[in-house]
């Protein structure tokens, strides 16, 4: 069975794509990153993903689903900018919604 995650080559998205090849899953790691993967012969790192994009992530939704049959989607794609609601810029706040939520949005809507 094949299983997506999202962010998984950051640190959490690592722990997450081993645990789920260890358990017996083709993980199909989606990241903007090229590189950053966990190495695990059932890992399939898929680099390069802009889940900002809705035509994008569409797109990648579609090439993956053709390859095979997707049983669940795990999104943990996202980030973080350390800042207060005061002194933060609100140019952060746009960029944390983009990629802690329209990610997630867009990944739902593809992957469904």
């Amino acid at each position: 069975m094949r299983i997506i995650v999202t962010g998984a080559a950051g640190a959490l998205g690592r722990v997450v794509t081993l645990k789920l090849a260890e358990d017996g899953w083709t993980v199909l790691a989606v990241d903007r990153a090229e590189t950053g993967f966990a190495e695990h012969e059932r890992i399939q790192p898929v680099g390069g993903a802009d889940l900002i994009d809705g035509e994008a992530t569409a797109a990648l939704a579609q090439r993956l689903k053709a390859e095979g049959e997707i049983a669940g989607l795990v999104n943990i794609a996202g980030g973080f900018i350390w800042e207060t609601m005061l002194d933060g810029d609100p140019a952060s706040w746009d960029k944390m919604f983009a990629l802690n939520l329209k990610t997630a949005m867009n990944a739902c809507r593809a992957f469904a």
